[in-house]
């Protein structure tokens, strides 16, 4: 978002992120003022926060994933039929893609396979890690006095799944 010295904005996420705060507020405010109204006013207030406030939610929440380098699956695993985005959704996250996106001469487009990229690159380093300890742990155990008898077949009692 900020370059080294913090003196030169490389995009607007907090302006986005501020953004689904000052949404999200509105409908904290909606629900309170709906559950202290009876009768039509009530029902105007639920029609606002449910059918386009959450809408507009969940555009602005996609775009910032996007933003921050995720894919779309990373940021909507399960999506009903009915549910699904329309071109003119696709459109509103465009805008807000360019309105509140990188400055100056980045794309947008190439942000998250980076992101993916180092994402992916940290699990491989983890699952190094996680085995060169589960070699050590079998090192160890060879020399412990618990080890069992030698006789015994060791490929079977070092299953993948014990360690």
């Amino acid at each position: 978002m900020y370059d080294e010295t913090k003196t030169h904005i490389a995009d607007r996420r907090e302006l986005l992120r501020v953004l689904i705060k000052t949404n999200t507020g509105e409908a904290r405010l909606l629900r309170k003022e709906e559950n202290r109204t009876f009768g039509k006013l009530s029902g105007e207030f639920m029609k606002r926060r449910v059918c386009s406030l959450r809408h507009h939610s969940r555009l602005l929440h996609i775009a910032y994933g996007l933003l921050r380098g995720r894919s779309i699956q990373e940021i909507e695993t399960k999506v009903n039929e009915k549910n699904k985005l329309t071109s003119a959704d696709w459109s509103q996250i465009h805008t807000l893609l360019r309105s509140y996106g990188t400055v100056g001469g980045t794309k947008i487009a190439d942000r998250p396979t980076d992101a993916r990229a180092a994402r992916q690159e940290r699990g491989r380093r983890k699952a190094e890690a996680n085995a060169k300890e589960r070699a050590s742990l079998r090192k160890f155990l060879d020399k412990s006095p618990y080890h069992p008898d030698k006789s015994v077949n060791t490929d079977v009692w070092y299953s993948k799944e014990g360690f």
